[in-house]
């Protein structure tokens, strides 16, 4: 009997526990796929390659990169750090840049693991 969750992080702990598990979704996300992947749930490698592909249109991501390394010239001025308030803003606005491109990457590492002879899409992880 499979146990259904809600949660990729509670089914990776599950299925390291020796459960299996169901991951129970409206929508694929990125963390759902470390759950996926423990449960041996993985879609085909095209279908999740397409996934992977449209989650990317929709965050944006080059953009969200150009704005990131955009916002670290910015924090290289001596200026920048005149406005405690104002680079306070900016670096928290950086960090929600980085969590969204970081998520990505992840996604597309792991349907890169998924698939092994695709190669991952992703140059990197930003640095948080």
């Amino acid at each position: 009997m499979r146990t259904h969750l809600f949660s990729a992080a509670k089914a990776e702990e599950l299925v390291k526990a020796g459960h299996r598990v169901v991951l129970v979704r409206l929508e694929t996300s990125p963390e759902d796929l470390r759950g996926m992947i423990a449960a041996d749930l993985r879609p085909s490698a095209q279908s999740l390659r397409a996934r992977i592909d449209v989650l990317r249109g929709h965050l944006d991501v080059e953009t969200k990169q150009e704005r990131i390394a955009d916002l670290e010239r910015q924090a290289g001025f001596p200026e920048f750090w005149s406005d405690a308030g104002r680079a306070r803003a900016v670096l928290r606005d950086k960090a929600m840049l980085e969590k969204t491109v970081n998520a990505w990457v992840e996604a597309d590492r792991l349907a890169a693991a998924a698939s092994p002879q695709r190669k991952t899409r992703a140059t990197g992880k930003v640095k948080a």
